[in-house]
């Protein structure tokens, strides 16, 4: 299992599966080594500080001979959401967990939630070498991991995996993955789905304190119903990013650069792995991003890749940078990339989204490039900032005139059964009845229609 074999005869991923598949040679590589053993005296630090900084923490650890734990607090008279006592507590909680029991700990405080404080700690304690055996899980010890996944397939049971056209996808609201304020905030524009990114917007250095912020966001964070994405790494990143976020609620990971249909059946192979080892039965999606000519003539390979992929995206901006195309002259430059990828996606019958390309937040360029991408057949787009979020679903809602269309359509099949349906002076295709109902699917869950009420039992 560890050797490669669920890739392809002649896979060019074939010996980076094999490596990281195999727990005996997942080393990290020189720019991120992970923690490295560290005695008495060894200090490391985690977390942000400064004047504009909310909802995070500052935390420094030093390993002592002896003394015991102590943990001291710093912040300013607005930040209350903890107290220090609080604070103490939980950081102590943290250091135990690892069996840290003599060390000092000088944290500042900017009003960080439980979660931000748990991460911002574990990371600092990870950076010393802390031993590392399960993750620690907000609000609760590292021995309750089991019923927290117990949780998670429950709760993802219930809002059932629904894929391809059966889930709204219309917006993504990205989130760097290493700032805990942009988390909280995220659901307020009521996006469809929030991706916690790990990749883009952050930095190396900062890898394994998003990983961790992440995780922690995960599973305390209130996303308001929004599917919970997040986007990892790419190569040897990737590995170490499922690791750490897997069995803590995340519904789909987002797979950038994807250019082989092997590796999107890697990173599946070994998210199965740790579902299994962690006894999670909830399903977790796939979106694979196409950003590369190479990603463009392979996008039908890479969205049929796996039965878990549920969309198959396209970054524009990678895409043009790419090519060494004019951003400002997006819309023209990716038409046919964007066209291949609809194509593609329809083809594995999968949704087709589209990244945000622009460089604003909701004005009327960004509107237009809203109405070219449903145009062109896309499903939704990325957007970057909250502003973005309510413009597009009102431009991916079914129109008046779509839905009444729409409504003709499936009334024409009917009134015409068993023979063919004509509307107006053309043939109702099989295509054209699938749109419809699709339409009206859309019109159903956004409430412009009334929802049919069943007949029957279930």
């Amino acid at each position: 299992f560890f050797s490669g074999s669920f890739c392809q005869p002649g896979c060019c991923w074939a010996g980076l599966c094999a490596t990281l598949w195999d727990p005996r040679t997942s080393a990290s590589p020189a720019s991120d080594p992970g923690p490295q053993p560290n005695g008495c005296g060894a200090r490391a630090q985690a977390g942000r500080r400064g004047p504009h900084i909310r909802s995070d923490c500052f935390v420094e650890v030093v390993l002592t001979s002896g003394g015991g734990l102590e943990v001291t607090v710093s912040s300013s008279p607005e930040h209350t959401k903890m107290s220090k006592e609080e604070i103490q507590e939980v950081t102590s909680e943290v250091l135990h967990d690892y069996a840290i029991t003599s060390a000092r700990v000088h944290l500042e405080y900017f009003n960080a939630l439980p979660f931000a404080l748990l991460a911002r700690v574990e990371t600092a304690v990870r950076r010393l070498g802390g031993t590392y055996d399960r993750p620690h899980v907000s609000g609760a010890t590292v021995t309750n991991l089991q019923v927290l996944s117990s949780a998670a397939n429950l709760l993802s049971s219930e809002n059932a995996h629904t894929k391809g056209v059966e889930r709204l996808r219309r917006t993504f609201l990205f989130v760097p993955g290493n700032e805990p304020r942009k988390m909280l905030n995220a659901a307020g524009a009521r996006p469809d789905a929030i991706v916690l990114d790990l990749e883009d917007s952050v930095q190396a250095a900062d890898k394994d304190a998003a990983r961790i912020l992440v995780r922690h966001a995960l599973s305390a964070v209130d996303f308001r119903g929004a599917e919970k994405i997040v986007r990892i790494n790419d190569a040897y990143w990737a590995f170490q990013d499922l690791d750490e976020i897997i069995g803590f609620g995340v519904q789909t990971v987002m797979i950038p650069k994807c250019e082989a249909p092997e590796y999107v059946r890697a990173i599946g192979g070994k998210i199965i792995h740790l579902k299994a080892n962690r006894k999670i039965k909830a399903p977790i999606c796939l979106i694979p991003t196409i950003e590369s000519p190479v990603g463009v003539l392979k996008a039908v390979e890479v969205a049929s890749a796996s039965a878990d992929v549920v969309a198959l995206m396209i970054d524009v901006v990678d895409y043009l940078q790419y090519i060494g195309a004019d951003v400002t002259q997006g819309s023209v430059a990716s038409l046919m990339a964007r066209s291949t990828v609809v194509n593609a996606a329809r083809a594995a019958r999968v949704q087709p989204l589209e990244s945000d390309w622009t460089e604003t937040r909701g004005d009327e360029e960004f509107q237009q490039s809203t109405r070219d991408a449903k145009s062109l057949g896309f499903d939704g787009r990325g957007c970057t900032h909250p502003q973005q979020v309510r413009s597009v679903h009102a431009c991916f809602a079914p129109s008046p005139a779509e839905i009444d269309h729409a409504k003709q359509v499936l009334a024409a099949v009917e009134a015409a059964k068993p023979a063919t349906a004509i509307l107006g002076s053309k043939t109702v295709s099989a295509q054209a009845v699938a749109r419809a109902s699709r339409v009206l699917h859309i019109a159903e869950k956004l409430d412009l229609i009334a929802t049919p009420r069943s007949s029957g039992t279930c």
